[in-house]
């Protein structure tokens, strides 16, 4: 009995991660080559497409968000930090999606040929 109680980790995260790595990671079943090459191959268009969509909001909110900052801090300076902390990582998060994605549409040359 203690050397399955021993074997058995006491972190919850880890049991998580092994739990989940049982049913999604080994017992699923895999997709098609094709499929995940299609994904591959769609993915970035989609972000771009996506990012071509969301930025017109975004810049409204970004825009609307800079005339109200001052007014933030009517609320108490709590509300006021967190809601330009909030604009500053909406702005941060937009650069970090649009900064890759050249990258990920480069045609990378198959091993083995």
């Amino acid at each position: 009995m203690q050397e399955k109680t021993a074997s058995v980790s006491k972190n919850p995260l880890k049991q998580l991660e092994n739990l989940l790595d049982l049913y999604l990671g080994q017992k699923a079943p895999s997709l098609p080559d094709n499929f995940k090459e299609t994904i591959v191959n769609l993915a970035p268009w989609l972000i771009i497409i996506m990012i071509v969509l969301a930025s017109p909001a975004i810049f409204a909110f970004l825009g609307i968000g800079a005339l109200l900052a001052p007014f933030s801090f009517l609320g108490g300076v709590r509300y006021g930090a967190t809601f330009n902390l909030y604009l500053l990582l909406l702005a941060v998060s937009l650069i970090l999606e649009i900064v890759p994605s050249p990258v990920f549409l480069k045609e990378v040359p198959k091993p083995g040929i």
